[in-house]
């Protein structure tokens, strides 16, 4: 009997770990949910009709052999949201830790866990990607009133 719930036990701990999109991504070596991996950011800008500007350290992310950093972070983010698109004008920040400061954001989405604030300079009141309240479609989550994002080499 022991023996059975001691199996029983295993499983659904193991089960809710690999349920969470975080410890998932860790285990199986995936980019968790809340992550745009760069195959979905190069189809994203491939298909999107919104207006993008690139910057930063490496703006041409539609070279897959450009070398890749294991400290560069890839944020886009735009002005506009419809329903559960987010769109408009958007730029594309590829580069290292900085803190970049936006304005008339209204969502964002990034391949590493970022931050965004509702001051310039990385200040004021700040969440992370991962706390998302409203997540939209290809990764994006709704920011409004978004007016810096933080993006850290961790």
């Amino acid at each position: 009997m022991s023996f059975v719930f001691l199996f029983w036990f295993v499983s659904t701990l193991i089960n809710a770990v690999l349920a969470n999109p975080v410890t998932r991504a860790l285990y199986m070596n995936e980019s968790p949910s809340f992550l745009m991996s760069e195959a979905q950011l190069t189809h994203w800008l491939s298909v999107t009709n919104a207006s993008l500007t690139f910057v930063g350290d490496d703006p041409d992310v539609s070279n897959p052999l450009t070398r890749r950093a294991a400290q560069t972070t890839t944020v886009t983010y735009c002005t506009k949201r419809v329903g559960n698109t987010c769109g408009g004008e958007c730029t594309v920040y590829k580069g290292g830790a900085a803190c970049v400061d936006t304005s008339k954001i209204q969502c964002l989405a990034a391949n590493k866990n970022v931050g965004f604030c509702d001051k310039k300079g990385c200040d004021g009141n700040c969440r992370t990607l991962f706390a998302c309240g409203t997540f939209l479609e290809d990764g994006f989550c709704y920011a409004a009133e978004t007016q810096s994002i933080v993006i850290s080499t961790l």
